[in-house]
């Protein structure tokens, strides 16, 4: 199958902006080095406007109409947080009728929404942390679920990514400091999870594969944050937290229960292309805190480490995600 002329679609409105800027110029280098014949670098402003390489800032119209005079033949989405993340992007693609990285709509959707995710996942028998799904919180409803999931717990704003929008509550005096920090989500109607804090052995698993093929569940990252959890700052700065693949404090039969779990969730989210689960392994065994269809791609990203551990080089795989999207529109 011929490498085809590849957009890749970085930026985006979402507060997780600067960390897509970085995924999506690695990535076009990967791809040039991986065989791609020609990439064209594509920044979706926070005002709407999207930069088509040297052409200047067009219109989004404007600017797809221009990448389909220019033969592009597969659109590679870099693109974290709501506005990219979250089916928009992709379903404006699905409407032009061309190929995309990842998954479609309705799984990027499912996943972005801490809400859904958990009661779909719930409902299926996967492993989740205690708590609660609200769907309408008022600062009572979410005093009752804190008090009834325990302290320390976690209060997760529904489509948010990188850990932005996850507030550690550490005990009953800090509650009040968080809800202030929260205002105006209860005018919003937002929906809100709030979730026990395990303790454990924090891990992630990246899954390549289309939904109805063969999927390859990648090694086991074990996550060592030198802070209370794997917060923004620790997610992007190597001095805040160790990662360590293949893992040394996990047996072999635990990860490959993890590895299990994780292509049970790209499963039944009906992911495509890629996804990353993380967990927690607790005492009681592994609980799913997320799933992310758009996982990150700088070099300080999960995913390019489980590749490179399974022996799939940052080129590689960009090129493998790009094949995943053609099969993927070719059926």
């Amino acid at each position: 199958m011929n490498l085809p002329v590849t957009a890749v679609l970085m930026g985006g409105p979402s507060r997780e902006r600067e960390v897509s800027l970085l995924s999506g110029r690695n990535v076009a280098e990967a791809l040039l080095e991986g065989g791609v014949p020609r990439v064209v670098a594509v920044e979706i402003l926070p005002g709407g406007g999207w930069r088509v390489g040297e052409e200047g800032v067009l219109s989004p119209l404007e600017a797809l109409v221009r990448l389909l005079e220019i033969g592009t033949g597969c659109f590679f989405l870099a693109l974290h947080g709501p506005g990219g993340e979250d089916g928009s992007v992709q379903g404006l693609l699905e409407i032009l009728g061309v190929p995309y990285t990842g998954s479609g709509v309705s799984a990027s959707a499912l996943a972005m929404s801490k809400t859904a995710c958990r009661a779909v996942l719930g409902a299926a028998g996967i492993p989740l942390p205690p708590g609660a799904e609200l769907r309408r919180p008022d600062s009572e409803a979410i005093r009752r679920a804190a008090f009834k999931c325990g302290f320390p717990c976690f209060l997760k704003e529904d489509a948010s990514g990188s850990s932005l929008g996850v507030h550690r509550v550490a005990g009953p005096e800090d509650l009040d400091r968080v809800l202030e920090g929260l205002e105006g989500l209860e005018g919003k109607g937002e929906p809100l999870v709030v979730e026990s804090a395990v303790s454990g052995t924090e891990a992630t698993v990246a899954v390549l594969g289309n939904r109805d093929g063969e999927l390859e569940a990648l090694p086991v990252v074990e996550i060592l944050p030198r802070k209370a959890f794997f917060d923004y700052q620790a997610k992007y700065d190597p001095a805040w937290t160790e990662e360590v693949c293949p893992p040394g404090s996990l047996s072999p039969a635990l990860q490959e229960t993890l590895r299990e779990l994780a292509v049970r969730v790209h499963r039944v989210l009906g992911c495509d292309g890629v996804s990353r689960t993380d967990f927690i392994v607790g005492p009681d065994g592994p609980v799913v805190l997320e799933c992310n269809t758009i996982p990150g791609l700088t070099r300080e990203s999960l995913l390019p480490k489980a590749a490179g551990a399974a022996g799939i080089s940052f080129p590689e795989l960009t090129v493998r995600m790009v094949r995943l999207a053609l099969e993927l529109h070719g059926r």
